[in-house]
């Protein structure tokens, strides 16, 4: 795990370059570690723990970085879209937002709707074999939607009766258009990459995309000269120029999708941008609330309109288009986008996490290969969970050579029984897999490879009888410096790896566990001369620490690492329950007060108030967050209002930064209007905007941009 995090903050610090990183990504070392994230869930019967979805996300952080690169990255685009799959799916934000590494100007999206990935599920019909555990049946997304939708209205639904519009899911880079209205001479194109989802920063590409600013992305009929518009693409390029591309040049691109990223990571475009095409997904104006479906998409490619029931319809739609043909030239695609169309559910369901939850990507299947087994070897994880990762002769397999691939646990690993030389069955398209099939045989008199009965960190004991096996040394190494990688990613202290505490806690100065973070300003500069520190980082990583020092209540306790209670279950026991209530029944220990507290906050069953009473029971555990508290700003967000101090809905403009003010006021920044919203926010007013009319309607009070700023701050 050190060399992964090492890799990432010498990415982040431009120590590193982006070849460089993808060179290191195809080594031994990082394929372990790779393999450790990506497969772990797939045998597993239990879901992730928080602990372990904030390792995935560091590993996600990287990916992204390289996914927005012109580097050809050896990990495939579907390894890098379970890995943000499975973080949505485990109800766990991306952390870490897709980073871009380049010099282009950063800017906030406007649109922050046409930003966001879809839900994915893969397969159609309920006799399809799963492969994978992770990976959702259709029926799977619509049972959750129909219960979101029953929550949200009252009312029952089957979803397979509503029409859903069919579309290829077009396989290059997202961008977005921001048309700013003015006249021919001042309006204003802006377009941007997906970018950081988290902090709403994304690069500014116009000086790419320029050349397409003459083309009516707005139908003539449906322009409004007063209106901003939001237009979301999916910028492409043909296999056929793809190829022509490389037969111009010494560097090979290995798809179209590449060359179309890294031609937006270019300072200076030079050929390659003729040879983009931007394929138009979506449109909004600057008052709508939900995006819809660009009429140049259905009018120019392949769509088709159905129910969601019909299933045949739906595959025989993918099976026509796993190539989409222009002008007798073909666009990659790696699915299909299915959107429900009836706009009342769609305002139902909503979107949560940058996702619409009214739409759905069906994924395409995974080719199979047999191998031989070389070893199977034990890695010892961030938290102490000790992941078997079966080592074979190479495959390639969709055009990557593949050579490991995790067991994920001891369970499985009981369950294939492995011995040196057998031949096993690898799966790919997400992840490299290993099963065993009619075809697969025992080695003659091959080894049974045998799990260790040692913790390959610290040599303590483990428990073989557990599913999960891990070192329950308190004093391991990877569990104390795990505890404070969870800190740090929960609470979003960047700049900080697995690499860099390692380092530290060799030398001492992790010995008090997470609070010894907020004890590093006084020891920088024993920092400063450690092995690829220096006097630049320390600083940096001093200065994250430090603006980390004032924290919501829900924020702290979901990141000190208490095992199975999220940062969104202290969100949910704090919207009950005062923190000084909270922290004065820690400090008398008064845990049967506590209990009967808990139990009566939504979504807190007994096991889990048990869990948590229980950490707070153990003195040592007390003792130290009692001290950690003390080095913090924890400020309380409890309301007694059941939806917090009110509802905030802003029109015709963004202002991250007043959106997150507010909300740290315990008010609750939203997108449409009703009769809960406290305030509308406009741009200007009387613009006739269709947020105007509703709140006029029902008698929302309207402010003007200054007058908000004036009256809440």
């Amino acid at each position: 795990m050190a060399s992964l995090e090492k890799t990432f903050e010498d990415l982040i610090f431009g120590n590193i370059t982006l070849k460089e990183v993808g060179e290191e990504l195809q080594t031994k070392e990082k394929a372990k570690l790779i393999n450790y994230f990506i497969n772990r869930d797939k045998v597993s019967r239990e879901p992730l723990k928080d602990s372990e979805l904030n390792q995935l996300n560091s590993l996600v952080g990287i990916l992204q970085i390289l996914y927005n690169s012109k580097v050809d990255s050896p990990i495939s685009d579907e390894n890098y879209d379970i890995l943000q799959e499975l973080l949505i799916s485990m109800g766990i934000p991306r952390l870490s937002g897709s980073q871009e590494i380049n010099d282009m100007k950063k800017e906030s999206h406007k649109f922050t709707n046409l930003r966001g990935s879809l839900n994915k599920v893969y397969y159609l019909f309920p006799d399809q074999k799963r492969s994978n555990p992770s990976r959702k049946y259709l029926d799977e997304w619509i049972k959750s939607m129909n219960t979101k939708y029953e929550r949200t209205t009252g009312k029952k639904i089957d979803l397979n009766d509503q029409k859903v519009c069919l579309q290829t899911k077009m396989d290059g880079a997202s961008t977005i258009l921001e048309i700013t209205p003015g006249d021919k001479v001042t309006t204003k194109f802006t377009w941007l990459t997906r970018g950081d989802t988290g902090t709403n920063r994304a690069s500014d590409v116009s000086h790419i995309m320029n050349i397409f600013n003459n083309i009516d992305w707005v139908d003539e009929g449906s322009f409004n000269e007063k209106d901003s518009y939001g237009i979301k693409f999916e910028t492409m390029m043909t296999e056929e120029n793809k190829d022509k591309i490389n037969s111009l040049q010494s560097q090979q691109y290995k798809n179209s999708r590449q060359i179309v990223t890294a031609t937006l990571n270019s300072v200076d475009p030079d050929f390659k941008v003729d040879y983009l095409y931007p394929v138009p997904l979506r449109i909004m104006k600057n008052d709508d609330e939900i995006e819809q479906i660009h009429p140049q998409l259905i009018r120019n490619f392949p769509t088709k309109v159905c129910r969601l029931s019909e299933r045949d319809v739906i595959k025989k739609f993918a099976d026509e288009n796993k190539w989409v043909y222009k002008n007798g030239m073909r666009f990659r695609t790696d699915g299909v986008v299915i959107t429900i169309l009836n706009p009342d559910v769609q305002k139902a369901l909503g979107r949560e996490n940058n996702i619409n939850n009214f739409e759905v990507a069906l994924k395409t299947t995974e080719e199979y290969g047999y191998s031989k087994v070389i070893d199977v070897e034990f890695q010892c994880g961030t938290f102490g969970y000790i992941t078997p990762v079966v080592v074979f002769h190479d495959i390639v397999l969709k055009g990557n050579t593949v050579q490991r691939a995790t067991l994920a646990n001891k369970e499985r690993f009981d369950e294939l029984n492995l011995h040196y030389g057998d031949v096993i069955k690898i799966g790919y398209d997400i992840i490299p897999n290993v099963s065993l099939d009619e075809k697969c045989t025992r080695a003659k008199g091959g080894r049974e490879i045998l799990f260790p009965q040692e913790c390959p960190r610290c040599r303590s004991k483990l428990d073989l009888d557990a599913i999960e096996v891990q070192c329950r040394n308190p004093n391991c190494p990877s569990r104390l410096i795990g505890r404070i990688l969870n800190y740090c990613n929960n609470v979003r202290i960047e700049n900080i790896g697995q690499q860099t505490l390692e380092i530290l806690h060799a030398v001492g100065l992790l010995d008090k566990g997470i609070r010894s973070l907020y004890k590093l300003k006084k020891k920088s500069d024993r920092m400063v001369d450690l092995d690829g520190f220096g006097m630049l980082k320390t600083k940096k990583i001093i200065a994250e620490i430090e603006s980390k020092r004032r924290l919501a209540d829900y924020e702290f306790f979901g990141a000190i690492g208490i095992e199975g209670i999220s940062t969104k279950t202290f969100k949910s026991i704090f919207n009950k329950i005062k923190y000084t209530d909270f922290l004065n029944m820690i400090n008398l220990k008064n845990f049967d007060l506590m209990m009967n507290q808990l139990l009566t906050v939504d979504g807190i069953a007994g096991k889990k108030a048990e869990m948590l009473v229980d950490y707070l029971k153990d003195t040592g555990k007390r003792i130290e967050l009692q001290k950690l508290i003390e080095e913090l700003s924890i400020y309380e967000t409890y309301s007694s209002s059941p939806s917090g101090i009110g509802k905030i809905v802003f029109s015709g403009f963004r202002n991250e930064e007043f959106k997150k003010y507010l909300e740290s006021k315990g008010y609750e920044v939203t997108d449409s209007v009703s009769s809960k919203t406290s305030y509308l926010v406009v741009k200007e007013k009387g613009s006739g905007s269709s947020k105007e009319v509703k709140a006029i309607e029902l008698g929302v009070p309207i402010l003007g941009i200054e007058e908000a700023l004036d009256m809440f701050k």
